[in-house]
C-alpha cells in the first residue's frame, strides 16, 4: 500500500491514497450501480496513464467545486446537503474508474497507481487550502460536517478497491465491492 501526502504551506492532509494489486469486484447495489454509471468508461483512455490522468483531473475538479461551495462562508446547514451530493457524485466517478482498473492486468493496474502518484506531485499540485480551512472552521461547531469535508481529500481511494476494502470496509460493502 502506498499513501501519498501533499504538504501545502499551511496544512498537512492526506491528498490521495492508492493500493497495489487487484481484487475481484463483481457485486453492485442500488447506490453503487447508479453511482458507478456516472463514470463513463469512454471518458477515460484505455491506457493506465490515461486512467490516472482522468482520476487526477476529477480530483482537481472536486477540489475546485469544493472551493466554490465554500465561498461566502455558508452555514453548516446550507453546506451539509451540498457536501453530501458532491461526495456521492465523486464516489460514483471514482468507483467507476476502479471498475475499469480492476479489468486491467496487474501490471497496468499498478501503472495507474504510479502514474497518479507522479501526477499528484507534479506542479501545479491540487490546492486543498479551502478544504483545510473549512475542516478547521467546522471542527468545533459541527464535527461530523468537518469530517465529511476532510473525507473529500481521500476520495481517490474509491478507485483502488483493495485500499477501500482495507480502510473503509463498510463503504466497500455498501457499494458492492467484494
Amino acid at each position: 500500500m502506498r499513501v501519498w501526502l501533499v504538504v501545502p504551506a499551511a496544512s498537512m492532509l492526506i491528498l490521495a491514497a492508492a493500493a497495489c494489486g487487484g481484487s475481484s469486484d463483481k457485486g453492485t447495489n442500488k447506490e453503487g450501480a447508479s453511482a458507478a454509471a456516472s463514470a463513463s468508461p469512454s471518458a477515460t483512455a484505455a491506457s493506465p496513464e490515461g486512467l490516472a490522468a482522468t482520476i487526477h483531473k476529477d480530483l482537481v475538479a472536486l477540489q475546485s467545486e469544493l472551493a466554490a461551495l465554500l465561498r461566502g462562508q455558508p452555514t453548516a446547514a446550507e453546506l451539509r446537503p451540498k457536501i453530501t451530493e458532491l461526495k456521492e457524485r465523486y464516489i460514483g466517478k471514482f468507483v467507476g474508474y476502479g471498475r475499469i482498473r480492476e479489468k486491467m492486468s496487474e501490471g497496468d493496474a499498478k501503472k495507474v497507481e504510479s502514474e497518479l502518484s507522479r501526477l499528484l506531485f507534479t506542479p501545479p499540485t491540487v490546492d486543498i487550502s479551502p478544504l483545510s480551512t473549512a475542516t478547521a472552521r467546522f471542527s468545533q461547531s459541527d464535527a461530523a460536517l468537518s469530517r465529511d469535508i476532510a473525507s473529500l481529500n481521500i476520495l481517490t481511494q474509491y478507485a483502488f478497491f483493495d485500499l477501500l476494502k482495507k480502510q473503509e470496509p463498510a463503504e466497500a460493502a455498501r457499494l458492492g465491492i467484494n
